[in-house]
């Protein structure tokens, strides 16, 4: 879909570039944006890809770009932490506990979309302890939580904003004030999560959590490379990601969703976009083992 914006012939719409100025003059305001801050942060690489695209939409003047790559962006933020934390459960939790058996069920019952990462996110942090996540780990979810709680546009949080504007209804005219304020207050909530306050910034908490490959961290714009595995470092300790983040045909493979009746998983490659569906017998035996809903209800 962004692929069809970005090569929309504006042709006989000569009014259609006037009006979306806007979005190219602010894109050239600074007080919306810490791209040179996150290029040396130790945020991982695969947030900051999606960060320094949706500014070059931004430059591009493409209204509808920027809203689906924000939709991404945010997606990516909630998925990183999750992931990172999800390897370390798989290495350091009792799978026989209820924490572990309720993760699974949320992570691997239906195609997750961003609601159900937010359900999730909340998850790991309320059974943090029983997880056993990393303090780390722990601030960058319950941090990234908090920006999810945020409004963008007409009192609308992250999630609600994307199913009203991206995920159901028909899409309002480029021009539309509506999109000017919600791009606007996006892109605050993305400055003050970034680089703001220690209150609300993740920041300083991924100094001690990175994904490495070839002894190299994959932070700012340190990008992901055709070969080796990728692991996670949490202060000095090492996690492998497999096959969390699995690699294939020299591509890495985030884990997307579990499609149950297909017995398959769907992965992403965050250079590309691309989602590929791959048959891992890992998450299929998970899935298969896990307890009922019946179950899982009765714990709650």
């Amino acid at each position: 879909m962004l692929e069809r914006f970005n090569e929309m012939d504006y042709e006989g719409r000569p009014d259609m570039e006037r009006k979306n100025n806007w979005l190219t003059e602010l894109s050239e305001d600074s007080n919306y944006w810490v791209d040179d801050f996150l290029h040396e942060s130790n945020i991982p690489s695969v947030i900051v890809f999606e960060y320094d695209e949706l500014k070059h939409l931004s430059k591009a003047g493409n209204v509808y770009g920027v809203l689906l790559q924000m939709k991404d962006l945010f997606e990516t933020i909630i998925k990183g932490p999750i992931i990172m934390s999800w390897g370390v459960i798989e290495e350091e939790c009792d799978k026989e506990s209820d924490s572990y058996q309720e993760l699974i069920y949320l992570l691997l019952k239906k195609e997750m979309a961003m609601g159900d990462w937010k359900r999730v996110a909340e998850k790991i942090v309320e059974s943090s302890e029983g997880l056993c996540v990393p303090n780390e780990l722990r601030t960058v979810l319950k941090k990234t939580n908090a920006l999810f709680s945020k409004d963008i546009g007409d009192k609308d949080n992250i999630v609600h904003w994307r199913n009203r504007e991206i995920g159901h209804g028909a899409l309002k005219f480029e021009s539309s004030s509506d999109y000017q304020a919600e791009v606007k207050d996006a892109l605050e909530l993305l400055v003050d999560y970034f680089a703001g306050r220690s209150k609300t910034s993740p920041t300083e908490s991924y100094e001690s959590l990175m994904f490495v490959q070839n002894d190299i961290d994959l932070t700012g714009t340190r990008c992901i490379s055709s070969n080796g595995e990728i692991t996670l470092r949490v202060d000095d300790r090492s996690y492998s990601m497999e096959p969390i983040i699995s690699f294939s045909d020299e591509i890495a493979h985030f884990f997307e969703s579990y499609i149950a009746h297909k017995g398959n998983t769907r992965y992403l490659d965050y250079l590309t976009g691309k989602e590929t569906c791959l048959n891992e017998n890992y998450f299929s035996t998970l899935f298969h083992n896990r307890p009922s809903e019946g179950w899982w209800r009765r714990c709650r």
